[in-house]
């Protein structure tokens, strides 16, 4: 990302938001479905991709981290050129991954933002992040998931 701020210790790529220390997430986990790629954020983050208008799409797909059991509940939001585009409403523990798919034609930034949902302390999986039509001279994407904590 070209800029990134998360609720507790640094975002992680390809594992689940440990705690303080960069690399000390475990695998990624939604509803007992592991993924090997994605972000792991913990709820309160904000990571910004710069897209250059060089991306024609944006898949995902998102959830709670197993981390967290049953208890937290948390929202995903995507926005591009600063307008809303996508809310999850509020995931909660053990729930399915929601699938996330924007036409990014033309776009010029993609904000991912995690909210607490009124309950703060929760990890979020976004198991599968993939952007589409990229130029070998484009502004890497996000080849991960995001998974919150």
């Amino acid at each position: 990302p070209t800029s990134a701020t998360n609720g507790w210790g640094p975002y992680e790529k390809d594992m689940s938001n440990g705690e303080q220390a960069a690399g000390d997430g475990k695998t990624l986990n939604v509803a007992g479905q592991t993924f090997q790629k994605g972000l792991g954020v913990h709820a309160g983050s904000t990571l910004t991709y710069n897209l250059n208008g060089q991306y024609d799409k944006f898949d995902a797909s998102v959830g709670v981290d197993n981390e967290v059991g049953k208890g937290g509940s948390v929202g995903f939001q995507a926005y591009l050129d600063g307008a809303k585009v996508y809310d999850s409403g509020t995931m909660t523990g053990g729930q399915a991954a929601k699938t996330v798919s924007l036409n990014t034609t033309g776009k010029k930034e993609l904000k991912l933002v995690v909210t607490d949902a009124n309950r703060p302390g929760v990890k979020v999986t976004v198991p599968t992040v993939k952007m589409t039509d990229v130029p070998a001279s484009a502004t890497p994407a996000p080849g991960a998931t995001p998974a919150a904590k």
